[in-house]
């Protein structure tokens, strides 16, 4: 590059594109290495899980901007959020409320995860191609349970909510959603609501919903 005398205004750009690349790799490595600092974990604590607290209650309707796909791993669904967090604020009305998924298969998985991803609007903006804009329906009844910490253990939260849902006499009557009440948005390059936001994954708050009826 210094050969071909490049302008430095060109030079300048490269080098925050390639910035950019090595914060998003970062990114990635970052949550496989809490994957495995959780299957540890896991392997260690598996005699003594983790205590959680269930309810059953409604919740309320909310205008989003929705992406769904059928996405290969949890990183694609990362970037969908940038995608969709970028597009709320380009016409400022992100709302100031959580960002949200609703997957829709019928166990938990880490591949080929028919997921969509949620970021909540103050008033309706026009869709542009995957993105769509529309009222997400409240839950009358919704099986809830709060899990505290990294994204990669959350699957203790999801196994003691269905242990509660057949041990209380209920049974699964849709799709469940994970409302992430603390979580982090580094890199984005733009503020978000500062009232949800979490530096480190261990001070992160989700909440499961799975909508319920009596067997």
């Amino acid at each position: 590059m210094l050969d071909e005398e490049l302008p430095s205004e060109q030079l300048l750009g490269m080098l925050k594109l390639k910035w950019a690349e090595l914060e998003q790799q970062m990114q990635v490595e970052q949550m496989r290495l809490e994957r495995l600092e959780a299957r540890i974990h896991q392997m260690n604590d598996q005699d003594h899980p983790k205590p959680y607290d269930i309810v059953v209650r409604e919740t309320g309707s909310q205008l989003m901007a929705i992406m769904h796909e059928v996405v290969a791993d949890d990183d694609r669904i990362q970037f969908m959020f940038e995608e969709l967090e970028r597009y709320a604020v380009r016409f400022h009305m992100r709302a100031d409320k959580p960002p949200m998924c609703v997957y829709h298969d019928a166990d938990y998985r880490e591949n080929d995860i028919d997921v969509e991803v949620m970021v909540p609007l103050k008033n309706a903006i026009p869709g542009a191609d995957e993105i769509r804009v529309l009222e997400l329906p409240g839950i009358k009844n919704a099986a809830c349970v709060v899990h505290t910490g990294s994204y990669a253990t959350i699957d203790q939260a999801y196994n003691a909510l269905l242990r509660w849902i057949e041990a209380n006499g209920y049974r699964m009557a849709g799709p469940v959603r994970e409302d992430y009440l603390r979580y982090t948005a580094d890199g984005l390059g733009f503020d978000l609501p500062l009232t949800y936001l979490a530096k480190d994954a261990n001070s992160f708050v989700t909440e499961l919903q799975l909508p319920v009826e009596k067997n």
